[in-house]
């Protein structure tokens, strides 16, 4: 339903402004439970470094959400939809291939329920 949404929308306004209010209304509901329940996040073990792979994961983030919703724009979404469901094997190849992480059942069937 989002794909379709999006492009309905894409046709009628510039293809940048759905990442753009993606990324307010998430900063918006994040200081909102920031403001409601402080205990919630705890920035003491948050490094420059830390803080700076978040920063350019936003920027990757936003710029993917960007090419999708321009994807969106000139392509069906039947044809765009499948590409955002692999992405969750994408991030199991990457696990296994940089982080050299291994996989529980609980994991496995998490990325079931997503997929499918």
């Amino acid at each position: 339903m989002v794909a379709i949404l999006l492009r309905i929308v894409n046709q009628h306004v510039h293809y940048t402004l759905s990442p753009f209010w993606f990324g307010v209304t998430t900063v918006s509901e994040s200081l909102l439970v920031l403001l409601l329940v402080p205990s919630v996040y705890n920035f003491a073990h948050y490094t420059a470094y830390g803080v700076s792979l978040f920063m350019v994961s936003g920027v990757f983030n936003y710029m993917g959400q960007m090419l999708k919703s321009l994807a969106l724009k000139y392509e069906e979404a039947s044809v765009v939809t499948p590409f955002s469901y692999l992405q969750v094997l994408y991030l199991f190849v990457c696990d296994v291939v940089i982080f050299k992480y291994s996989f529980n059942s609980t994991d496995i069937l998490g990325t079931i329920i997503i997929s499918v």
